[in-house]
């Protein structure tokens, strides 16, 4: 299994439509516009911020975290 360089060589540009999300009440990291990550994706892209969401996006924002997961077909 590639480790450390090679696997973030192996990670970038991948091509399936992606959706990253941003918890906007995060108190780990700070919100973004996403371009940051999108270096990493060379398909279809999309970014969003959860707004009142904090760290752990899942569980707070249940729907709007399936939402992204079923809008990666639609890209």
């Amino acid at each position: 299994m590639p480790r450390g360089p090679s696997l973030r060589r192996e990670r970038q540009g991948t091509r399936r439509p992606t959706i990253t999300l941003d918890p906007g009440l995060d108190p780990f990291l700070t919100s973004t516009d996403g371009l940051g990550y999108r270096k990493f994706f060379t398909g279809a892209y999309e970014h969003r911020v959860l707004d009142g969401v904090g760290h752990n996006a899942p569980q707070e924002a249940p729907a709007a975290f399936a939402r992204a997961v079923l809008d990666t077909d639609r890209l």
